[in-house]
């Protein structure tokens, strides 16, 4: 299934490359990167899932398959390091898009929050020159000033948020497929590592047979991993949609009594904008990718596995 999976990945993937290299010549991420003024250390802290996904994963998987193949060897001589490397390199190979799109999830939860960020000292600012004290304080040409310029950043803000989101949502459009079929091929894996766990336990308890500890143990990691694959997903995809929708409480926080009319203008047209893309990410209409995925991904395992318990239990009893 991995195999076929990267090959079919691949072949998407090779015929869209050209609108793919539309978008990312139009996309200028970088450029929106490099105004926020965004650290190495900051961004070093936000690509740790990335680095977790991308190396550690795959690296446990590694180390779980050589240390099953060298207790195999006792008893198969044939088998060599090269049967862990076939069986590693399709799901390497991939994993690689869904890595892709997973880093650019990453990377527009960091700049979102870095527009949050700024507009939360925005709106401590608006709320304070709109206090009686800052009132009697300033002059009105003053406050005309300075919310003409909080206006001018806000407008760039918008700019920034509406970029970030095509991004976001560009990738997603072309990573639809990858994503999609990951996760199919993680259903079908979960569903069937589980459904062979029961029937190494029952044939133990039913038929004495003994119980392969090592292959229960590989079996184990081989579920574990996928599942915190998918609960990392499902954290990431969560803070950014709540990062990309907080935009949207703090305009609506800020008060507008006595603010200039242009300022006005550009808060109501940026929370229109937050409020019209009801940002959401579901690749090809299948499945909503935020923090619920972890649920309904489970839920469905559970009801493939009390089918297939169900009629394995029905055949055994039937042929005592």
């Amino acid at each position: 299934m991995n195999a076929c999976g990267s090959l079919l990945h691949y072949l998407y993937q090779w015929s869209i490359c050209v609108r793919v290299r539309e978008l990312l010549n139009q996309t200028a991420i970088f450029a929106v990167i490099n105004y926020f003024d965004v650290t190495v250390l900051s961004m070093a802290r936000h690509m740790a899932p990335v680095f977790v996904k991308i190396f550690i994963f795959p690296l446990a998987m590694h180390v779980t398959l050589l240390l099953y193949h060298q207790h195999l060897q006792q008893q198969h001589s044939q088998l060599s390091w090269l049967t862990t490397s076939t069986t590693m390199l399709p799901i390497i190979a991939g994993s690689q898009l869904n890595n892709c799109y997973f880093c650019s999830i990453v990377i527009s939860k960091a700049i979102f929050k870095q527009i949050n960020v700024l507009l939360a000292e925005m709106l401590t600012e608006v709320n304070r020159l709109q206090t009686p004290a800052e009132m009697s304080l300033h002059k009105p040409f003053y406050r005309m000033q300075r919310f003409c310029d909080l206006a001018d950043r806000l407008d760039e803000l918008a700019g920034k948020y509406a970029l970030v989101n095509d991004y976001c949502q560009g990738l997603l459009q072309f990573g639809c497929f990858s994503v999609v079929t990951t996760m199919s091929i993680n259903l079908c894996n979960t569903t069937l590592g589980c459904y062979v766990q029961y029937q190494a336990f029952v044939d133990t308890i039913m038929l004495e047979k003994p119980y392969d500890i090592a292959q229960a143990v590989a079996h184990f990691v081989f579920l574990v991993l996928p599942f915190l694959e998918i609960l990392l997903v499902a954290n990431e995809t969560q803070l950014l949609i709540d990062e990309a929708r907080k935009a949207g409480y703090l305009l609506q926080r800020m008060n507008l009594e006595h603010a200039d009319v242009r300022f006005k203008q550009e808060v109501d047209l940026f929370w229109l904008e937050v409020r019209t893309v009801e940002f959401k990410l579901m690749p090809m209409g299948f499945l909503e990718l935020d923090g619920s995925i972890v649920n309904k991904m489970y839920s469905t395992v559970a009801g493939f596995l009390l089918f297939l318990i169900q009629n394995d239990l029905t055949v055994r009893f039937s042929l005592k």
